[in-house]
């Protein structure tokens, strides 16, 4: 599982090298995060399975978690206001 494909297959990218020799590819891969979070794709079909999942570390997924945190630790009033200027 990738977050996103084509982003964890550019240059210098461990999954990039693997197809580059041969050793994977898109057809090898079970699904993009985002199909498991919407339902398209099944994650485990068997208790067994493992998941890897190998995240690039898009920005909309950060903001997003920040987002949550931020909205957390208001509603539980926690935290530290910092003054950046």
């Amino acid at each position: 599982v990738v977050d996103d494909w084509s982003q964890s297959n550019r240059e210098k990218k461990t999954i990039h090298q693997l197809v580059q020799d041969g050793l994977f590819s898109r057809e090898q891969l079970h699904a993009e995060l985002g199909q498991l979070v919407t339902g398209e794709k099944v994650g485990r079909e068997h208790d067994d399975e493992i998941i890897l999942l190998n995240p690039m570390g898009m920005a909309i997924e950060d903001i997003a978690s920040a987002y949550f945190i931020y909205q957390r630790a208001q509603a539980e009033n926690i935290g530290t206001t910092l003054s950046l200027y």
